[in-house]
């Protein structure tokens, strides 16, 4: 059974994978981030509101939509820009934590480890840990594999079909 953190990650995915902004807002440039990643940061701006007022819990998570919200999403990349570094302090301080790191995104379980780095170790609220979390697993782990698996495939030759 799921804990709740790894329900928060699930749902989160979910949501995000059906971003779209919304019909008014006029068309991003070329530099724009991908509606899930942009989703995210909405949702972050949501939550860290929501901590400010004290309505979090599960009514806060159903109150969540596919539509991105612009100034949310604005007040979310902010924050996450200003939490960045200490992410990477947090999360990249020693060889241990980012073995743990890279086994737990082999697992698919990636998010859910990090939000919990972040709560201890930077003191962020449970949701708002797991957006940060997931931010960070779009951001710099995925592109990282398909890094990883580019640079592999100029150095090493098509593998002969199966038959």
């Amino acid at each position: 059974m799921p804990n709740r953190v790894e329900s928060d990650v699930q749902q989160l995915m979910q949501w995000a994978a059906k971003a779209h902004r919304p019909e008014a807002a006029p068309l991003q440039d070329a530099e724009a981030e991908p509606p899930d990643v942009e989703w995210l940061y909405s949702a972050l701006g949501a939550r860290i509101q929501d901590q400010a007022v004290g309505t979090t819990g599960p009514a806060a998570t159903e109150r969540l939509t596919d539509a991105i919200n612009p100034v949310l999403a604005q007040f979310g990349k902010t924050f996450f820009k200003r939490v960045e570094q200490a992410c990477y302090n947090v999360l990249c301080n020693d060889a241990d934590t980012c073995k743990k790191i890279m086994d737990a995104f082999a697992k698919g379980d990636a998010a859910t480890y990090i939000a919990g780095l972040l709560a201890i170790g930077l003191g962020l609220a449970g949701p708002v840990a797991t957006v940060v979390a997931l931010l960070v697993v779009k951001l710099f782990l995925d592109p990282a594999k398909e890094a990883l698996c580019d640079v592999w495939k100029q150095q090493f030759p098509a593998p002969a079909p199966a038959h």
